[in-house]
């Protein structure tokens, strides 16, 4: 489908930049596989295809639509050094890749972790109230902004990075701290001061501004900052912090608002599912008992992490996307029974959420948007 005219292009590397904020590699492990891992980012997108992995069917999807842009949470290799590359990767798959000129992105794994991230929807699909966190997972990284900003400016600048995300703490929101100073600067031919002459020192009353950045958020602030400040060449200094940002956990808790019996619980994940293709719930360690604390996990259960963090909280059942042996031997002789959705129909919640923030962010240039691969 051409582009109207007033389209602006939509490249993979705005996708990705979307992505990554979405859910940041920072909060991420070094031994992760995640990125684009094959293709440009310099190439124009007109579609995306999210899908649980890679296969065969998605591929036919992404030729019959001219999707050029696959976004998975599953790499194609477990190894970090394995990166996908047009260079240097066999396989059957990555070659139809190539010949049709499909970029492929895996998503890091952070995002089951972050707000509205797989985990979250698959809680909320299986309308499990989460209450608490399973396991923290990771913790955002926090930046001090200091910004030199002149007395006429500072309400407008201060209110600009509050909105882009800076100043946050705990409940509060536009946390700042200013001291007031004197700035110096002499113009040097070609610039445009806002203040001054070129050629002519100038000094001029000024405001140290500092506020706390999650690193997530640099980005938008850093542009917020530069849209609003009236100087041609704010100055600005970024420190990394040793305090503690927001705690980001993997799996979510909830309790029932009354006991009911297992085969309650298997029905409404049925119900819940149905239409992602689960009609084989697998249970294991079941015991004909109540249920009332349960514990919900996207994907697999990360080595067992996660299995022994619902142990630990004395969880019923864990509802999880891929029950590995491990993970069976796990709850041997406890009470806290496992159930095996499959891993798409787990991730698909998350998949169908994440399409409908890059439809609500790039469909006026017209991209389009569609979910694959749903079922087992």
């Amino acid at each position: 489908m051409p582009r109207s005219a007033n389209e602006r292009a939509v490249y993979v590397s705005d996708v990705v930049d979307f992505l990554e904020y979405f859910a940041p590699p920072s909060l991420t492990s070094a031994e992760a596989v995640y990125g684009l891992q094959y293709g440009s980012a310099s190439e124009p997108v007109s579609a995306v295809i999210l899908a649980p992995f890679v296969t065969q069917s998605v591929l036919r999807v992404a030729n019959a639509t001219t999707a050029n842009l696959i976004i998975t949470p599953t790499p194609l290799s477990g190894s970090p050094k394995d990166i996908l590359r047009s260079d240097e990767w066999p396989g059957s798959l990555v070659s139809q890749l190539i010949q049709a000129g499909i970029s492929l992105y895996t998503l890091a794994p952070s995002a089951s972790v972050v707000p509205s991230g797989f985990d979250h929807c698959f809680a909320e699909r299986l309308g499990i109230a989460a209450t608490a966190q399973l396991l923290a997972a990771s913790v955002e990284p926090q930046l001090k902004l200091v910004v030199f900003v002149p007395l006429n400016a500072v309400n407008v600048v201060r209110s600009a990075l509050a909105e882009a995300g800076a100043g946050v703490i705990g409940n509060y929101t536009h946390c700042a701290f200013e001291s007031r100073g004197v700035g110096s600067f002499l113009p040097g031919p070609g610039s445009q001061p806002t203040t001054g002459s070129i050629g002519r020192f100038q000094m001029i009353e000024e405001v140290r501004l500092e506020v706390r950045v999650p690193q997530r958020e640099l980005s938008g602030v850093l542009a917020a900052l530069l849209e609003v400040h009236p100087y041609e060449e704010p100055a600005y200094d970024i420190y990394p912090l040793r305090t503690p940002g927001s705690v980001f956990s993997r799996g979510k808790l909830g309790e029932l608002p009354l006991p009911v019996s297992m085969m309650t619980v298997l029905g409404q994940i049925e119900d819940a599912l149905r239409s992602y293709g689960t009609n084989r719930l697998r249970s294991y360690n079941v015991h004909h008992r109540e249920v009332q604390s349960v514990a919900v996990v996207s994907g697999d259960s990360g080595g067992g992490s996660t299995i022994q963090a619902a142990l630990r909280a004395g969880a019923d059942v864990v509802i999880l996307g891929a029950v590995s042996q491990q993970d069976q031997m796990m709850v041997d002789g406890h009470r806290t029974a496992l159930v095996d959705t499959g891993y798409a129909p787990s991730l698909a919640p998350g998949l169908e959420r994440l399409a409908a923030q890059l439809r609500k962010t790039f469909g006026a240039e017209g991209l389009r948007v569609l979910c694959a691969g749903r079922g087992h």
